[in-house]
């Protein structure tokens, strides 16, 4: 990790951009199978389902951000992307996205951790995710994952991104807390040319990568579905808390 001496004298960026197709990722609703299903659903939940999952910081925190006053590396807010007692709040428009990369912090070294809450009203597929490896908003790497149980790493090149591992829900199907307002976590571990991405505590991916000069900038990542309900008000994503700590 190391922190960018010129990132004051660099124009921070909140942009959006079309979303990636989620089309062929798994939409299906699980439905319990016996009339008692809700009560061994909900007895699995408790127990099981909803540990307080935690990241592995390291030893030397960098930025603890709740963005109540947000680290100035994050740029303004705008009509998207707002700042406030609950975190920061990202608010778009069916099959839209937006990312923000923060040019105060690079990815090498870096223990990534961020918290996401999902809409209290989620009709829509939405995705959440950190950024790293980036060169700029046309170039970098997500980890990223769904409220409807999608866990993926892309990578974006000149404007373009593919998706370079994938798991659908069937994998972990109660790993991610999909319900409207469920909260869950995200973390990604870099060290040269390897990055681990973890949901809730657990161990996810190996990711082999081609990081830009200077291993690259730091942020996080969003975007909805055009799918689905696209009327009234945008339903308002958080991330209530972004950490980086020294890795390992």
């Amino acid at each position: 990790m190391r922190i960018n001496p010129d990132g004051d004298n660099q124009t921070p960026e909140t942009r959006n951009f079309p979303a990636l197709d989620a089309g062929h990722m798994n939409d299906r609703l699980r439905n319990l199978m016996n009339p008692y299903g809700w009560f061994f659903g909900l007895l699995f939940a408790v127990f099981f389902v909803y540990p307080s999952f935690a990241c592995h910081p390291g030893s030397a925190v960098i930025l603890d951000e709740n963005f109540k006053n947000p680290e100035s590396g994050w740029g303004p807010a705008d009509n998207v992307l707002s700042y406030g007692p609950s975190g920061v709040a990202l608010k778009y428009a069916p099959g839209a996205g937006l990312a923000a990369i923060n040019w105060h912090y690079t990815s090498d070294g870096a223990d990534l951790c961020m918290t996401v809450i999902w809409p209290s009203s989620a009709a829509n597929e939405h995705t959440m995710g950190i950024i790293f490896w980036a060169k700029d908003y046309s170039n970098y790497y997500a980890a990223q994952f769904t409220n409807h149980g999608t866990i993926s790493v892309t990578r974006r090149i000149a404007d373009t991104a593919r998706f370079l591992l994938l798991e659908n829900d069937d994998k972990h199907p109660d790993l991610i807390h999909k319900d409207p307002g469920g909260t869950n976590e995200v973390e990604v571990q870099i060290s040269g040319l390897k990055a681990t991405m973890w949901v809730n505590g657990k161990k996810i991916f190996d990711i082999a990568g081609q990081p830009p000069f200077g291993s690259g900038y730091v942020g996080f990542f969003g975007s909805r579905s055009a799918a689905g309900d696209v009327s009234g008000d945008p339903p308002i994503m958080t991330i209530p808390k972004f950490m980086i700590t020294t890795y390992p």
